[in-house]
């Protein structure tokens, strides 16, 4: 999922967010999987535990055609501390908060700036549902809101963001004969994430 960052003037964070019990100790060396979005296609595979994260290379292919490539490095609870591509290198201090429970900010180091980033997140019939704010102007700005489900390390299954530009991303974990499945599992989310409002 691409990333929206905005700029701050001040460099804080304060993480009150739970983990959940994700512990990639537990993880096997052959662990990927492909993620089917209707902006393209993601491939997840692990490369193996180094220098103290534990690594991934995520690879998307754009139906514009375009490719990007990613090396992320997680911590024990599965949230990204570090991603590097050929374009930019971002470090998420102290992790991008995902996932996590409750209320959790984070700063974003890129191209020698920091931006500041708050997600607060409560769960919903076992989905995860988001709200991200960015620090803009000297205030709290929602940028987008996402609800996801998770796997037991951490990884999404499957996730609808609708960004406040009326914009959507939506991806599902590609498993053979469950296509229609994955429309109702997509579909669910975004219940969950724009109910219907209530008529009077």
């Amino acid at each position: 999922m691409r990333l929206i960052f905005a700029a701050f003037f001040a460099v804080f964070f304060a993480s009150t967010a739970s983990a959940q019990e994700y512990d990639l100790r537990t993880i096997p060396p052959d662990f990927s999987f492909v993620s089917i979005g209707n902006d393209g296609i993601t491939r997840i595979v692990y490369l193996g535990y180094q220098d103290g994260y534990y690594r991934f290379q995520q690879s998307t292919d754009y139906n514009d055609g375009s490719r990007w490539n990613v090396i992320i490095s997680l911590n024990q609870q599965s949230q990204t501390v570090i991603s590097e591509s050929a374009q930019d290198r971002r470090v998420y201090t102290p992790h991008d908060c995902a996932p996590s429970l409750g209320e959790c900010s984070h700063t974003i180091e890129q191209d020698g700036k920091i931006y500041q980033e708050r997600r607060t997140t409560i769960l919903v019939d076992g989905v995860y549902f988001a709200r991200v704010y960015a620090w803009i102007d000297a205030q709290w700005v929602q940028t987008s809101k996402s609800c996801t489900t998770f796997d037991q390390y951490g990884f999404w299954v499957d996730y609808v963001v609708m960004f406040d530009d009326d914009t959507e991303l939506w991806g599902y974990r590609d498993t053979p004969g469950d296509d229609a499945d994955s429309t109702e599992r997509i579909n669910r989310l975004r219940r969950i994430c724009a109910p219907p409002e209530l008529l009077s």
